[in-house]
């Protein structure tokens, strides 16, 4: 046990992926193998989705206590409750940008996601005051459970040895393919979820640097993008290219300040204070 420890803290780049992978596919692989091809079982998904998810953050809470310990821990939570001081814009793109571009998919397209047309049919123009309480309920889902390791250990970690832009683009392939169960699962396109995870995970890096490490900013992006994905998005190619597109503009925008070579937010490879093995 000392010596995975070890490898654990030594290795984290490495470990926090082979971790998030090997405990969220102990529920992943399990739902496609009940649910693929039986859509009378979609409503099992819940119960292996999210503890799948939340395997992300179990993974998160063992590096970052391999590395340096309960303080250590203790900042990534810190980094969620961080709402102070962030401009008008930083909040309106955190929980507006990617249901808009989800929308604009729709009028390009001509349709929209089954989930809101079926509410526009039963409660009309009720329906845009629905999906605020909708949206606000996805934070205590993924969001928090996935966001603690991806965003708020794996992307700041890959900063300190890349730019923060490659450093999204690999955070959202592999946030993609560890998906791939699930999407499976539903009957989802393979190549649209592990593409899809890369314009979100740009734009996720993009708020985290431009909230010093606030990890408000991604949750909330990743909330709208739960709602966008179950409710307003249509089917198809239109909304992972149109967060392509967002992403690509960003890049260009905000890149050379929030995406370069010199993001704000880092994590050295070396911890200040390193933890105790486990078992010492």
């Amino acid at each position: 046990m000392r010596r995975v420890w070890s490898w654990v803290r030594d290795h984290d780049l490495v470990a926090f992926p082979v971790l998030a992978f090997g405990l969220g596919w102990l529920f992943y692989v399990p739902a496609m193998v009940l649910i693929s091809g039986r859509p009378e079982r979609f409503g099992w998904l819940i119960f292996f989705q999210t503890p799948g998810a939340g395997m992300a953050l179990v993974a998160g809470w063992i590096v970052r206590h391999a590395r340096g310990g309960a303080a250590e821990v203790a900042d990534g939570w810190r980094r969620y409750l961080d709402a102070k001081g962030h401009p008008w814009w930083w909040w309106a793109a955190a929980v507006a940008l990617v249901p808009s571009l989800a929308v604009a998919a729709g009028l390009v397209r001509g349709s929209f996601g089954d989930g809101v047309a079926q509410m526009w049919g039963q409660i009309g123009w009720f329906t845009l005051l629905a999906l605020v309480p909708i949206g606000a309920m996805q934070l205590i889902s993924s969001p928090l459970l996935e966001e603690y390791g991806w965003r708020g250990f794996w992307q700041p970690r890959l900063q300190h040895r890349w730019a923060a832009l490659p450093a999204s683009v690999l955070v959202g392939v592999l946030w993609g393919v560890h998906h791939l169960p699930i999407a499976l699962a539903v009957g989802a396109d393979p190549w649209t979820t592990v593409v899809g995870a890369v314009g979100p995970s740009v734009l996720a890096a993009w708020l985290l640097n431009a909230g010093r490490g606030s990890m408000v900013g991604p949750m909330l992006l990743h909330a709208g993008l739960n709602l966008a994905m179950a409710m307003l998005a249509p089917a198809g190619w239109a909304f992972p290219v149109a967060m392509l597109v967002a992403a690509a503009v960003v890049a260009v925008v905000a890149g050379p300040v929030q995406l370069g070579g010199r993001p704000r937010v880092s994590l050295a490879p070396t911890p200040a204070r390193r933890a105790p093995d486990a078992g010492s």
